[in-house]
């Protein structure tokens, strides 16, 4: 673990996030930086740019997955799809194809300056902002569900975006017994020494929650 160095971003990925999913995080940190870990934090300015061109272009998933489903969507199986999710699939066809190639022609870049700047470095945050969120809300209202949905889903799409490979390992419980987790990422091609740090990180936490317990 004393081998290991790890990059924490400052932006983005704590915006909204849950203070139980917080402290957790923060309590993994201290317990590998015990351990002899070297961590680093500051801003990952390509976090930023994803936001950014999301904004102004839309979401690469949609036309992606406007493809994939192309023929179900157009079919009389649709029905079966939740209206929610089959509505941001049929979305992506108001996208212009500028947009894509745009989208495409950036990512490359960011993911290209992003290698650059991280090197070996493990990126550590939370998974996700939130825990689990009770269900019956969500379904009774479509902006919560939206919403709610996109915060879920925002930490680990910015490595998918930059095409990271990533591991999520549990780290503690909030208040409801709902478990929290620490996601540590690397640039891509690098699942073995990913793996390998995987392991050592799990082994700091289990004992930290020896401890603690």
């Amino acid at each position: 673990i004393d081998q290991l160095k790890f990059f924490i971003p400052s932006n983005v990925v704590f915006e909204n996030a849950q203070e139980a999913v917080i402290q957790n995080f923060e309590a993994s940190v201290r317990a590998l930086e015990q351990a002899g870990a070297t961590i680093t934090r500051g801003v990952c300015d390509e976090f930023d740019d994803i936001g950014a061109l999301a904004r102004k272009h839309g979401y690469l998933v949609g036309p992606e997955a406007l493809d994939v489903h192309w023929d179900l969507v157009h079919s009389a199986q649709a029905k079966q799809i939740d209206p929610r999710i089959l509505d941001r699939i049929l979305d992506a066809g108001e996208m212009s194809a500028r947009d894509l190639l745009v989208i495409q022609r950036k990512r490359a870049r960011l993911i290209e300056k992003n290698r650059q700047a991280l090197d070996k470095q493990i990126v550590l945050f939370p998974t996700t902002p939130i825990t689990a969120p009770k269900l019956k809300p969500l379904e009774e209202d479509d902006d919560l569900y939206l919403q709610t949905n996109k915060l879920m889903l925002r930490n680990t799409a910015l490595g998918n975006f930059l095409d990271w490979c990533g591991v999520a390992l549990p780290n503690g419980i909030d208040e409801n017994q709902m478990p929290t987790s620490i996601l540590l990422s690397m640039t891509s091609g690098r699942d073995s020494d990913l793996l390998a740090a995987a392991l050592s990180v799990e082994s700091v936490l289990l004992k930290a929650d020896d401890r603690s317990t």
